[in-house]
């Protein structure tokens, strides 16, 4: 009775092991003409999506590969291949569409266990999400001991009865924290100033709709002002975007990779400096986008 109760056992394991085999796909999966997102357990078959692409957008991929092996083709509908690897590894990457089309995304899994994900972006969603990544860049000062230090009421009062000193008519001067950020000098060739210090900045308002900025040394254990200067509007980032949108559009910087800072650029022949902030990217491109 046992050797048949074991023979019974090992045909069903048997079985089991046939149906494992035997089944393509375990998991969930989502499609349409702008992304193709799974995610499974098993995934021993092969899918597709069509996506339509226009000239300059681009499909953001992410993979996970917890087992098994993940092919990838990208082709247009003319047969040309845009993207293709046999076995990607877990990450994240992107492929430039070069060409308005249809373009098929093909994927092939052998005993995968993961997820993956194909997502459109059009040139314009890339760029408000560049936009977006050097806004945090510009202002990540504000997580600085710097800016907490500025927010103390010693500094409010310093404002108003010390620091504005050389500016007259400023009615009730207030910080504005939400623009501090930090703050580097640039020679005429656009190179930052490596001796300058670690500086800030941060603008201020009054009710008078006066407004201006203060540049800030800290050392460490406190703040003192190198310069305060009224101006004829706000200088922050936000407060000129679409101006710096456009501009940074044919600046030639890989918004990708930049990072945003505001900067004073020092004037060629003896000229004043101008005020602005200043873009680069990791292969050392350049853009300096003044206020004035």
């Amino acid at each position: 009775m046992k050797k048949i109760i074991c023979i019974l056992g090992a045909m069903f394991a048997a079985l089991l092991l046939m149906a494992c085999n035997g089944l393509s796909f375990s998991g969930s999966r989502m499609g349409n003409g702008s992304q193709l997102i799974m995610k499974y357990s098993v995934f021993n078959t092969t899918d597709s999506q069509y996506f339509e692409m226009d000239q300059g957008d681009v499909i953001d991929a992410d993979i996970v590969s917890d087992s098994g092996k993940l092919s990838v083709i990208i082709q247009s509908e003319d047969g040309e291949t845009v993207y293709e690897n046999e076995d990607v590894p877990t990450g994240a990457f992107q492929i430039e569409i070069k060409k308005k089309g249809i373009y098929k995304i093909k994927v092939t899994g052998k005993k995968a266990k993961g997820s993956l994900s194909f997502i459109k972006s059009t040139e314009q969603d890339t760029l408000e999400a560049n936009l977006a990544a050097l806004s945090n860049s510009y202002y990540e000062g504000q997580s600085s001991r710097a800016c907490q230090m500025l927010q103390k009421s010693i500094f409010k009062k310093l404002l108003l009865n010390g620091w504005l000193d050389e500016i007259s008519g400023m009615e009730n001067a207030r910080w504005n924290y939400d623009t501090f950020t930090r703050y580097t000098v640039l020679d005429r060739d656009l190179v930052p100033d490596e001796d300058q210090g670690e500086l800030y900045c941060c603008t201020f308002s009054a009710d008078n709709d006066k407004y201006g900025y203060i540049v800030i040394s800290y050392s460490g254990d406190g703040l003192s002002k190198i310069r305060a200067v009224e101006t004829p509007y706000l200088y922050d980032f936000l407060a000129e975007r679409d101006q710096i949108k456009k501009e940074l559009e044919t600046s030639g910087v890989d918004l990708s990779t930049a990072s945003a800072r505001r900067a004073q650029a020092l004037g060629e022949d003896g000229s004043d400096p101008a005020e602005g902030i200043y873009f680069t990217d990791s292969k050392g491109n350049h853009y300096f986008y003044s206020f004035s």
